[in-house]
Protein backbone atom coordinates (compact mmCIF):
# COMPACT_ATOMS: atom_id res chain seq x y z
CA UNK A 1 0.00 0.00 0.00
CA UNK A 2 1.02 3.88 -0.41
CA UNK A 3 2.54 5.48 2.47
CA UNK A 4 0.69 8.50 3.98
CA UNK A 5 2.36 11.80 2.83
CA UNK A 6 5.19 12.73 5.07
CA UNK A 7 5.70 15.95 6.65
CA UNK A 8 8.66 17.90 5.27
CA UNK A 9 10.97 19.48 6.97
CA UNK A 10 10.41 22.45 8.80
CA UNK A 11 11.62 24.89 6.33
CA UNK A 12 8.18 24.60 3.93
CA UNK A 13 5.44 26.06 5.32
CA UNK A 14 2.28 24.30 6.54
CA UNK A 15 0.39 25.52 2.96
CA UNK A 16 2.93 23.05 0.82
CA UNK A 17 2.79 20.42 3.24
CA UNK A 18 -1.06 20.25 2.76
CA UNK A 19 -1.51 20.82 -0.97
CA UNK A 20 -1.91 17.58 -1.57
CA UNK A 21 -4.82 15.45 0.23
CA UNK A 22 -3.81 12.97 2.85
CA UNK A 23 -3.52 9.32 1.72
CA UNK A 24 -6.83 7.13 2.96
CA UNK A 25 -5.69 4.30 5.73
CA UNK A 26 -5.91 1.44 3.69
CA UNK A 27 -9.50 -0.97 4.71
CA UNK A 28 -7.46 -3.45 6.83
CA UNK A 29 -6.99 -1.18 9.16
CA UNK A 30 -11.33 -1.04 9.57
CA UNK A 31 -12.42 -3.81 8.51
CA UNK A 32 -11.03 -6.83 10.42
CA UNK A 33 -9.79 -10.19 7.83
CA UNK A 34 -11.89 -13.09 9.20
CA UNK A 35 -11.53 -15.51 6.61
CA UNK A 36 -7.68 -16.45 7.07
CA UNK A 37 -8.58 -19.79 9.79
CA UNK A 38 -10.09 -21.88 7.30
CA UNK A 39 -14.01 -22.79 6.21
CA UNK A 40 -16.21 -25.65 6.97
CA UNK A 41 -15.52 -26.83 3.29
CA UNK A 42 -11.89 -27.15 4.28
CA UNK A 43 -12.85 -29.87 6.33
CA UNK A 44 -13.82 -32.53 3.30
CA UNK A 45 -17.36 -32.82 4.24
CA UNK A 46 -16.95 -36.73 5.07
CA UNK A 47 -15.27 -37.39 7.69
CA UNK A 48 -16.38 -36.93 11.77
CA UNK A 49 -17.48 -33.74 13.18
CA UNK A 50 -15.96 -34.36 15.83
CA UNK A 51 -12.70 -34.83 14.38
CA UNK A 52 -11.92 -30.94 14.12
CA UNK A 53 -13.56 -30.05 17.08
CA UNK A 54 -10.29 -28.02 18.29
CA UNK A 55 -10.49 -26.11 14.77
CA UNK A 56 -14.11 -25.72 14.84
CA UNK A 57 -14.39 -24.25 18.14
CA UNK A 58 -11.63 -21.38 16.98
CA UNK A 59 -14.02 -21.11 13.87
CA UNK A 60 -17.13 -20.62 15.73
CA UNK A 61 -15.88 -17.92 18.24
CA UNK A 62 -14.54 -16.35 15.35
CA UNK A 63 -17.65 -16.78 13.09
CA UNK A 64 -19.76 -15.03 16.06
CA UNK A 65 -17.80 -11.77 16.01
CA UNK A 66 -17.60 -11.99 12.06
CA UNK A 67 -21.59 -11.89 12.10
CA UNK A 68 -21.93 -9.21 14.64
CA UNK A 69 -19.36 -6.88 12.93
CA UNK A 70 -20.69 -7.91 9.51
CA UNK A 71 -24.45 -6.44 11.05
CA UNK A 72 -23.02 -3.35 12.48
CA UNK A 73 -20.50 -2.07 9.87
CA UNK A 74 -22.35 -3.04 6.59
CA UNK A 75 -22.78 0.30 5.22
CA UNK A 76 -19.53 1.69 7.06
CA UNK A 77 -17.62 -0.32 5.93
CA UNK A 78 -19.07 0.34 1.96
CA UNK A 79 -19.02 3.82 2.18
CA UNK A 80 -15.45 3.96 3.30
CA UNK A 81 -14.02 0.91 0.93
CA UNK A 82 -15.85 2.97 -1.93
CA UNK A 83 -13.68 6.24 -1.16
CA UNK A 84 -10.86 5.24 -2.93
CA UNK A 85 -12.63 5.12 -5.88
CA UNK A 86 -12.74 9.01 -5.74
CA UNK A 87 -10.88 12.11 -5.63
CA UNK A 88 -10.71 14.36 -2.58
CA UNK A 89 -11.85 18.42 -2.79
CA UNK A 90 -9.75 20.93 -0.47
CA UNK A 91 -12.31 23.08 1.25
CA UNK A 92 -10.31 26.31 2.78
CA UNK A 93 -12.72 26.96 5.27
CA UNK A 94 -12.65 23.84 6.67
CA UNK A 95 -8.96 23.37 6.27
CA UNK A 96 -10.11 19.78 5.29
CA UNK A 97 -10.24 17.49 2.66
CA UNK A 98 -13.63 16.11 1.81
CA UNK A 99 -14.26 13.06 -0.40
CA UNK A 100 -17.95 13.07 -1.62
CA UNK A 101 -19.87 10.36 -3.63
CA UNK A 102 -22.80 8.00 -3.81
CA UNK A 103 -22.56 4.39 -2.34
CA UNK A 104 -24.86 1.60 -2.83
CA UNK A 105 -25.87 -0.77 0.44
CA UNK A 106 -28.08 -3.18 0.70
CA UNK A 107 -30.19 -1.97 -1.89
CA UNK A 108 -30.46 1.47 -0.92
CA UNK A 109 -27.94 4.40 -1.98
CA UNK A 110 -26.90 6.38 0.34
CA UNK A 111 -24.17 9.75 -0.09
CA UNK A 112 -21.30 9.48 1.95
CA UNK A 113 -18.46 12.10 2.84
CA UNK A 114 -14.93 11.02 4.18
CA UNK A 115 -12.82 14.31 5.55
CA UNK A 116 -9.81 14.33 6.31
CA UNK A 117 -7.54 17.14 7.86
CA UNK A 118 -3.99 17.50 8.93
CA UNK A 119 -3.12 18.21 12.64
CA UNK A 120 0.23 18.05 13.65
CA UNK A 121 2.18 14.65 12.89
CA UNK A 122 -1.06 13.12 12.07
CA UNK A 123 -4.36 12.87 9.89
CA UNK A 124 -8.10 13.25 11.44
CA UNK A 125 -10.97 11.84 9.58
CA UNK A 126 -14.72 11.81 9.95
CA UNK A 127 -17.42 9.51 7.81
CA UNK A 128 -20.62 11.45 7.39
CA UNK A 129 -23.89 9.26 5.58
CA UNK A 130 -26.74 10.51 4.61
CA UNK A 131 -29.79 8.62 3.41
CA UNK A 132 -32.19 10.46 1.40
CA UNK A 133 -35.75 11.11 3.11
CA UNK A 134 -34.50 9.31 6.50
CA UNK A 135 -30.89 11.42 7.92
CA UNK A 136 -28.50 13.40 7.49
CA UNK A 137 -25.00 13.63 7.67
CA UNK A 138 -24.98 11.14 10.11
CA UNK A 139 -21.32 10.65 12.01
CA UNK A 140 -21.28 7.18 11.45
CA UNK A 141 -17.46 6.98 12.15
CA UNK A 142 -14.17 8.97 12.83
CA UNK A 143 -10.15 8.56 13.96
CA UNK A 144 -7.33 9.20 13.56
CA UNK A 145 -3.88 7.91 11.87
CA UNK A 146 -0.25 8.59 12.25
CA UNK A 147 1.14 10.31 9.31
CA UNK A 148 3.41 7.36 8.15
CA UNK A 149 0.64 5.56 8.18
CA UNK A 150 1.94 3.03 11.29
CA UNK A 151 -1.12 2.87 13.23
CA UNK A 152 -4.02 5.18 14.28
CA UNK A 153 -7.85 3.99 15.82
CA UNK A 154 -11.58 4.66 14.53
CA UNK A 155 -14.54 5.03 16.59
CA UNK A 156 -17.39 3.35 15.50
CA UNK A 157 -21.38 4.76 16.47
CA UNK A 158 -23.73 2.32 16.10
CA UNK A 159 -26.64 3.63 13.67
CA UNK A 160 -28.89 6.75 13.21
CA UNK A 161 -31.43 5.35 15.12
CA UNK A 162 -28.76 4.79 18.04
CA UNK A 163 -26.48 7.18 17.99
CA UNK A 164 -24.06 5.75 20.36
CA UNK A 165 -20.56 4.51 20.37
CA UNK A 166 -20.20 1.00 19.88
CA UNK A 167 -16.33 0.27 18.92
CA UNK A 168 -13.61 1.26 19.30
CA UNK A 169 -11.00 -0.02 16.81
CA UNK A 170 -7.06 0.49 17.24
CA UNK A 171 -4.84 -0.60 14.04
CA UNK A 172 -0.54 -1.02 13.58
CA UNK A 173 1.58 -1.47 10.42
CA UNK A 174 4.69 -3.06 10.03
CA UNK A 175 6.15 -1.99 6.37
CA UNK A 176 2.99 -2.33 3.95
CA UNK A 177 1.83 -4.65 5.75
CA UNK A 178 -0.96 -5.19 8.65
CA UNK A 179 0.85 -5.40 11.97
CA UNK A 180 -2.60 -6.03 13.98
CA UNK A 181 -6.23 -4.59 14.58
CA UNK A 182 -8.74 -5.09 17.50
CA UNK A 183 -12.37 -4.29 17.59
CA UNK A 184 -13.71 -3.44 21.30
CA UNK A 185 -16.77 -3.24 22.33
CA UNK A 186 -17.26 0.32 24.14
CA UNK A 187 -21.30 0.39 24.28
CA UNK A 188 -21.98 1.57 27.84
CA UNK A 189 -23.85 0.10 30.32
CA UNK A 190 -24.07 -3.58 28.05
CA UNK A 191 -23.14 -6.74 29.51
CA UNK A 192 -20.36 -7.31 26.94
CA UNK A 193 -18.79 -3.61 27.21
CA UNK A 194 -15.09 -4.39 27.32
CA UNK A 195 -15.64 -7.77 25.06
CA UNK A 196 -12.34 -7.59 22.32
CA UNK A 197 -11.22 -9.46 19.63
CA UNK A 198 -7.76 -8.73 18.21
CA UNK A 199 -6.39 -9.95 14.98
CA UNK A 200 -2.59 -9.94 13.81
CA UNK A 201 0.36 -11.50 12.14
CA UNK A 202 3.72 -12.75 14.34
CA UNK A 203 7.06 -14.03 13.27
CA UNK A 204 6.37 -17.45 15.31
CA UNK A 205 6.13 -20.87 13.39
CA UNK A 206 2.14 -20.80 13.79
CA UNK A 207 2.27 -16.58 12.27
CA UNK A 208 -1.31 -15.62 13.06
CA UNK A 209 -3.56 -15.05 15.74
CA UNK A 210 -7.05 -14.38 17.43
CA UNK A 211 -7.58 -13.46 21.14
CA UNK A 212 -10.77 -12.82 22.16
CA UNK A 213 -12.33 -11.88 25.05
CA UNK A 214 -15.99 -12.10 26.53
CA UNK A 215 -16.31 -9.94 29.01
CA UNK A 216 -19.57 -11.13 30.08
CA UNK A 217 -18.52 -14.58 30.63
CA UNK A 218 -15.03 -13.54 32.01
CA UNK A 219 -13.01 -15.58 29.78
CA UNK A 220 -10.53 -15.44 26.61
CA UNK A 221 -9.71 -17.52 23.66
CA UNK A 222 -6.81 -17.98 22.40
CA UNK A 223 -6.40 -19.08 18.73
CA UNK A 224 -3.20 -19.31 16.30
CA UNK A 225 -2.18 -20.94 13.15
CA UNK A 226 -0.20 -21.23 10.18
CA UNK A 227 -1.51 -18.50 7.29
CA UNK A 228 -0.92 -21.34 4.56
CA UNK A 229 -0.42 -24.54 6.63
CA UNK A 230 -3.39 -23.79 8.75
CA UNK A 231 -2.46 -26.17 11.18
CA UNK A 232 -3.14 -24.52 14.70
CA UNK A 233 -4.46 -24.47 18.29
CA UNK A 234 -6.68 -23.33 20.78
CA UNK A 235 -6.49 -22.60 24.63
CA UNK A 236 -9.84 -21.64 26.00
CA UNK A 237 -10.17 -22.21 29.99
CA UNK A 238 -14.07 -22.29 30.23
CA UNK A 239 -14.57 -25.01 27.08
CA UNK A 240 -11.74 -27.07 27.67
CA UNK A 241 -11.83 -27.22 31.69
CA UNK A 242 -7.81 -26.42 31.43
CA UNK A 243 -4.86 -23.88 30.75
CA UNK A 244 -3.26 -26.28 27.99
CA UNK A 245 -3.39 -25.98 24.08
CA UNK A 246 -5.28 -27.89 22.04
CA UNK A 247 -3.86 -28.72 18.45
CA UNK A 248 -5.32 -28.96 14.61
CA UNK A 249 -3.09 -30.79 11.65
CA UNK A 250 -3.13 -29.10 8.51
CA UNK A 251 -6.38 -30.74 7.24
CA UNK A 252 -8.14 -29.11 10.59
CA UNK A 253 -8.40 -32.41 12.40
CA UNK A 254 -7.86 -32.64 16.01
CA UNK A 255 -3.97 -33.95 16.36
CA UNK A 256 -2.16 -33.93 19.62
CA UNK A 257 0.00 -30.57 20.51
CA UNK A 258 4.40 -31.47 20.18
Amino acid sequence: MSVLLFFSSCSKGKDEVEEKAPLIPPVSTFAMDFDQLGQPSDTGGLREANSFHHWGYAYLNVLAWHTAVNFAMFVPVAAFTESFNHEAIYDPQSNKWNWSYNVNANNTTYLARLSGEYVADSVEWEMSITQSGAYNDFVWFYGTSAADQSGGYWLLNENPASPQLILRIDWERTSNDLGSISYLYIKSGDAQEGAFIAYGASTETLNRYYVIHNQAAANTTNIEWHDSNLNGRVKDPAHFSDNNWHCWDIHLMDTFCD
